[in-house]
C-alpha cells in the first residue's frame, strides 16, 4: 500500500536589528581614470588571497582586461598583479588555484590581438593559466561565431579543468545548439589548454551555467544556473526562468539527471555549495510568489534552498529574504559551524543612514534549517557591490571583494576624494559579524510538501 504524508511548514519572517558589521580593514583598489571591478576571491594554500576581476584602460571605461592579483591578508599592496587582454573587452568571472601555486582564470573576450590573439565571434570564452608569480603560461579562446562565455571553473580529480558557461554558437568548437543559449560544459587539459571534450545542455530558450561542483563520487559533477526552457534536455519548468541543477558524468559530460526549481516568474541561480550530509545549498534571485517559493517581499528577493542530490534533488528547506525593492544574489559561503553566508546587494530607499542606493547586503542562515540568524548592509550613498566572500585568514570574520563608487558611509576614502579615482573602485574589506536582535516576528503563508 502506498502512503502519502502531507507536511505543512509554516514560514516565519524576522525583522532583525543589528549593530553594524565591524569593518576591521578596508582598501579601495584604484588607478587614475580607470574602472576596477572584482568578481572573485579565494584563499590559497600559502595563506594568501587570490583576487580575480577586470580593469579598464585609462580614460576608456569599455576597454577591460582580465585582472588577477595575489594579496597578503590585510595588505594594501599586492604580491603580484597580472592584467591580460587585447584592444577589446576581457572580463574574468572565476579563478581556481592550481597545485603548483599558479592560477587559472576564465571569462569572456572580444579582442583579436594582444594576449588573446584570436576572435571567433561576438564574444568568445577565454581561459588563461598563470604561474605562481602571475606570469602567463598559456591562453586559449573557445567558441564559435556568436557569443560564448565561461562563468566558472574547477579542477577535476585527474588534474584537468572543468569549465561551465553558456553558448549561442553552432560552429567553431560547437556543433550543437538547441535554442538561444545553452549551458556549456568543457573539459580542458591543464598542461596546454587543449580541448578534451565539450557538451551543450539545454532547450529551445535561454539556458545558462553559472556554477560547478565536483561530485563526491569522483566521477560526476553538478552544474547550476538557470533555464527558461521546458524541452530537449530540460523538463519541469515552472514558468518564466527557473533555477536549474544538473548532474553530469566527468568522463564525457553526459547529463545524468536535471531538475528545475521556482515559480511562475523569473528565478535564477547564481551560486551553490555543499552543506551537511552531502546536500547542496542553491542561491539566487526570485520574483515569484508561487510554485516552490514560499513568499516574496517585493521585486527580486534572495532565494536559498537546500536540496538532496542523492534524492533527485528534492528540496529539504527553502526561504526568501529581502526588502521591498531589488535584492540580488552574488555568492554563497558555507562554514563548518552549520552556517551559510549570503553575499549580494540590495536597493531600498528606507535603509539609513546614509541614504543608500545599491548597498552590500549580507545574510547568515543556519544551514540545517534555513533559519535567518542575522543580516546587515555595508556601503555609502552611491553604488556598492560585494561579489565574493571567504573566511578571513587573520582572525575571525570574513574577507569580501567587490566594487564601489561611494565616498561616504562605511567607505573610507582616506579623507575627501584623494584616494578615489575613475568610475568604480575595487573594494576589499575584512569584517566581523554584527551583534543582532529580533524586533518582530511575522507569520507567512504555509508551504505544503507531500512525500509519497
Amino acid at each position: 500500500m502506498k502512503t502519502c504524508i502531507t507536511i505543512v511548514v509554516w514560514c516565519w519572517g524576522m525583522l532583525l536589528w543589528a549593530q553594524p558589521a565591524t569593518l576591521v580593514w578596508q582598501h579601495l583598489w584604484t588607478e587614475p581614470t580607470t574602472d576596477t571591478r572584482l568578481e572573485k576571491v579565494i584563499t590559497t594554500n600559502d595563506n594568501n588571497y587570490l583576487v580575480g576581476g577586470y580593469r579598464s584602460a585609462p580614460n576608456n571605461g569599455l576597454d577591460y582586461n582580465f585582472l588577477v592579483a595575489k594579496f597578503s591578508p590585510d595588505s594594501d599592496v599586492p604580491l603580484w598583479t597580472s592584467t591580460l587582454g587585447g584592444a577589446g573587452e576581457e572580463k574574468a568571472y572565476d579563478i581556481v588555484e592550481l597545485p603548483d601555486g599558479g592560477v587559472v582564470a576564465v571569462g569572456q573576450s572580444n579582442s583579436p590581438d594582444g594576449d588573446v590573439d584570436t576572435l571567433l565571434g561576438n564574444y568568445d570564452a577565454w581561459i588563461v593559466r598563470l604561474d605562481a608569480a602571475g606570469e602567463l603560461v598559456w591562453a586559449r579562446v573557445f567558441g564559435g561565431s556568436n557569443t560564448d562565455i565561461f562563468n566558472a571553473v574547477t579542477m577535476t580529480p585527474d588534474n584537468q579543468l572543468l569549465v561551465v558557461g553558456n553558448t549561442e554558437s553552432t560552429d567553431g568548437d560547437l556543433d550543437t545548439n538547441k535554442g538561444y543559449k545553452d549551458v556549456w560544459v568543457v573539459k580542458i587539459a591543464l598542461e596546454n589548454g587543449d580541448l578534451l571534450w565539450q557538451k551543450t545542455i539545454g532547450g529551445s530558450l535561454n539556458d545558462v551555467g553559472n556554477s560547478v561542483l565536483l561530485g563526491n563520487d569522483g566521477a560526476t559533477a553538478y552544474v547550476g544556473g538557470y533555464s527558461s526552457s521546458n524541452d530537449f534536455d530540460v523538463s519541469g519548468n515552472h514558468g518564466g526562468k527557473d533555477f536549474w541543477l544538473g548532474q553530469i558524468a566527468l568522463a564525457n559530460g553526459d547529463l545524468l539527471w536535471q531538475r528545475c526549481y521556482g515559480g511562475s516568474q523569473s528565478d535564477g541561480m547564481t551560486d551553490m555549495t555543499y552543506i551537511e550530509d552531502g546536500n547542496l545549498a542553491l542561491f539566487g534571485d526570485s520574483l515569484s510568489n508561487d510554485g516552490e517559493i514560499g513568499g516574496n517581499n517585493g521585486l527580486d528577493d534572495y532565494w536559498v534552498l537546500s536540496v538532496n542530490p542523492q534524492d533527485n534533488g528534492n528540496i529539504v528547506w527553502q526561504r526568501t529574504i529581502g526588502f521591498s525593492s531589488f535584492d540580488q544574489s552574488r555568492s554563497l559561503l558555507y562554514t563548518p559551524n552549520h552556517r551559510l553566508l549570503l553575499t549580494g546587494i540590495t536597493f531600498d530607499s528606507s535603509l539609513a543612514p546614509p541614504n543608500y542606493l545599491y548597498d552590500i547586503f549580507f545574510c547568515q542562515l543556519n544551514s540545517l534549517t534555513g533559519e535567518l540568524l542575522w543580516s546587515d548592509n555595508v556601503g555609502g550613498s552611491l553604488y556598492d557591490t560585494a561579489t565574493s566572500t571567504v573566511p578571513a585568514l587573520n582572525g575571525s570574520g570574513y574577507f569580501s571583494v567587490g566594487n564601489t563608487d561611494s565616498q561616504d558611509g562605511d567607505i573610507d576614502t582616506g579623507g575627501g576624494n584623494s584616494d578615489r579615482h575613475g568610475m568604480e573602485n575595487g573594494f576589499m574589506f575584512h569584517f566581523l559579524e554584527p551583534n543582532i536582535g529580533v524586533t518582530s516576528l511575522e507569520q507567512l503563508p504555509a508551504k505544503v510538501y507531500t512525500l509519497s
